[in-house]
């Protein structure tokens, strides 16, 4: 398996169409009623590990690109300067760039992701009414603390679920640890920090912030789904109270939460107004789930293809030349109606169509 240029163009025309299939299906109402949100998330799936493994398969059908591919391979390869005698060009240039910028964003990244934690993990108090709800074998525990505004769970190895103390019914706090739970079984933060890894290496390309936000909200609608599953339809209002009620609760934005943590209330309100027209939009219409196994199918298929420039079979160009009108090419005729092609006036060769696309071009001349 090989890294190539053409495998990383590959990669993201594919996962440039998956994006927009997500997009639309985001923005679109009826979309509640399409399909599960599990099959979604295997297009996302797909999605990460073409970007994360952007490689050349051993197996492959290649598509021979005349025009695009040529004239852009051509530019890559133009030399830019020389370092200690070593040629850099274009391409080298753009990738010691990309790869510079992103071993920057990762390292800001991390900074990001310890400072965050030593917020969050600031004054903690025990939630000791909540641990009934806790299995602690699993190594998850929930805790309270002033820096937060609505509960959240850090962590990816040992997480902890955190809760603003004394704010919630309850109900509500039934509802919270489901939910964040959930998201701890569903190994979300791990998601969510792979996405931004991916975002830190592939940054210069615009629809990866569509892929980020898009995966921040079927990560929820996915919980609220799973959660909500063998609820009675009473149980589901009174879960999307829950969820209207936390919002409420948090008076504003706390700017401490970030998306690299799952939230109960991910604080966008078109997204609160979604989940809640999902919870209460009923059973998902089989009509619409026929239509995405081909989708799935054309996308394993498409590790499979790889775009190539055209380039000629060696021993073929090695006897052909290259015609400049502005020198001394022509077609002689001779007497004997024979067609020969003059090349910089010498003689190399007879031609059975003087009108050929290749010549015709070419003046003729008669020999006298």
């Amino acid at each position: 398996m090989n890294l190539t240029f053409s495998s990383v163009l590959i990669s993201l025309l594919a996962a440039s169409m998956v994006i927009i299939i997500i997009m639309i299906y985001l923005r679109v109402e009826e979309s509640n009623n399409w399909f599960k949100v599990k099959y979604i998330f295997f297009i996302v799936l797909f999605v990460i590990a073409r970007l994360l493994i952007p490689v050349e398969l051993p197996i492959t059908y290649t598509l021979k690109s005349k025009v695009v591919l040529p004239s852009l391979f051509f530019l890559l390869r133009k030399e830019v300067f020389i370092i200690f005698s070593q040629s850099i060009t274009v391409a080298n240039f753009i990738v010691i760039i990309c790869f510079l910028i992103a071993l920057l964003k990762i390292m800001k990244l991390v900074r990001r992701y310890n400072k965050l934690k030593k917020i969050m993990y600031k004054n903690l108090t025990s939630y000791d009414e909540l641990k009934p709800y806790i299995d602690e074998t699993k190594n998850v525990h929930v805790a309270s603390t002033p820096a937060i505004f609505s509960p959240v769970t850090i962590g990816i190895i040992s997480p902890h679920i955190l809760i603003p103390h004394g704010r919630y019914t309850a109900e509500e706090l039934r509802f919270i640890i489901s939910h964040e739970l959930q998201h701890v079984k569903n190994r979300d933060n791990m998601l969510k920090l792979v996405i931004e890894i991916i975002v830190c290496f592939y940054w210069w390309f615009p629809l990866i912030y569509f892929f980020r936000g898009a995966v921040n909200i079927l990560i929820e609608l996915r919980v609220d789904s799973q959660v909500t599953n063998n609820m009675e339809p009473e149980d589901v209002l009174s879960y999307l109270a829950a969820l209207v009620s936390v919002k409420e609760k948090a008076l504003f934005i706390n700017k401490n939460i970030d998306p690299l943590f799952s939230n109960f209330t991910y604080y966008e309100n078109k997204l609160l107004l979604r989940r809640s027209k999902r919870l209460l939009s009923g059973n998902i219409s089989n009509q619409f789930q026929f239509f995405i196994f081909p989708i799935i199918c054309c996308l394993l298929l498409v590790p499979f293809v790889i775009v190539e420039p055209y380039k000629a079979d060696e021993s073929i160009s090695s006897d052909t030349f290259f015609i400049d009108k502005e020198v001394d090419n022509y077609i002689l005729k001779d007497k004997d109606n024979i067609f020969h092609l003059i090349i910089s006036g010498k003689d190399v060769g007879q031609i059975d169509d003087p009108h050929d696309i290749s010549v015709k071009k070419l003046k003729i001349i008669e020999e006298r």
